[in-house]
């Protein structure tokens, strides 16, 4: 039986075996789908996410945005 994080929905999710595709790894990864709110998580996380996130991903190489407004909301945060 599985429990959902989110919404706390409990019973036998769905299974999926998805692969990644983005870098070209194509290793496989088990993810399960909750059927009370949809939210899809991975099954296990990975012991080594390094791999799976080289320095050239966007989330990390990329500089942090900015616009006419950044300093005030910088403040009001």
């Amino acid at each position: 039986m599985d429990r959902c994080e989110i919404c706390g929905t409990e019973g036998r999710f769905e299974r999926f075996q998805l692969r990644e595709m983005l870098f070209g790894l194509r290793e496989t990864f088990e993810y399960h789908r909750c059927p009370g709110c949809g939210l899809m998580r991975i099954g296990s996380v990975p012991g080594d996410l390094g791999r799976h996130y080289p320095p050239a991903y966007y989330a990390i190489s990329a500089p942090p945005a900015s616009g006419p407004d950044d300093g005030r909301l910088r403040a009001a945060a």
